[in-house]
């Protein structure tokens, strides 16, 4: 996979006509937002736990693979808060695919959710094999997204060995 190139919001995916996906996310995140904050105990003390909404999707266009690999992924908090909004560019050319960039674009909300303390957070995607690969319901395959893959799965451990509470929907 290659470096990540930030791309202003939106752009790169006008430009594969997934721009659809950004606006379908956020209008989601406004009307999923739980209601109740949980409680954890923490040297004897009581403290909420904040929560927060993700989503994540990623294409390979026009062609797959092969072709140009983008992202979307969004963040929010439970006050609404948008704490990460971007479409990213992964790469073009040989080494793309849809898988590259569904498991490139839930790693952006991995990489921002890290340096935020433990929380809970319900992290929603359209990709059923990154969902079950993460939930260890399936095993991770030989295809191009195997680097990736992986990579989503290192940094989802690492979150829940700090104490995150995610779940993958």
């Amino acid at each position: 996979m290659g470096d990540y190139q930030r791309i202003p919001h939106g752009k790169a995916l006008q430009l594969i006509d997934c721009k659809y996906v950004v606006l379908d996310c956020v209008a989601e995140a406004k009307a999923v937002v739980p209601e109740h904050v949980s409680e954890s105990t923490s040297e004897g003390r009581k403290h909420k736990m904040e929560e927060y909404q993700g989503w994540f999707d990623g294409g390979c266009a026009p062609c797959n693979p092969g072709g140009t690999a983008t992202t979307a992924a969004i963040v929010k908090s439970k006050d609404g808060r948008v704490l990460l909004r971007e479409g990213r560019l992964v790469g073009t050319g040989k080494g793309m695919s849809n898988n590259v960039a569904e498991c490139a674009s839930i790693i952006r909300v991995f990489e921002d959710l890290l340096p935020l303390l433990p929380a809970k957070v319900t992290i929603h995607g359209d990709s059923r094999l990154a969902i079950k690969q993460l939930n260890a319901k399936w095993r991770v395959g030989e295809g191009l997204y195997r680097s990736v893959a992986l990579q989503a799965r290192a940094l989802l451990g690492r979150l829940r060995s700090l104490g995150w509470q995610v779940k993958l929907l």
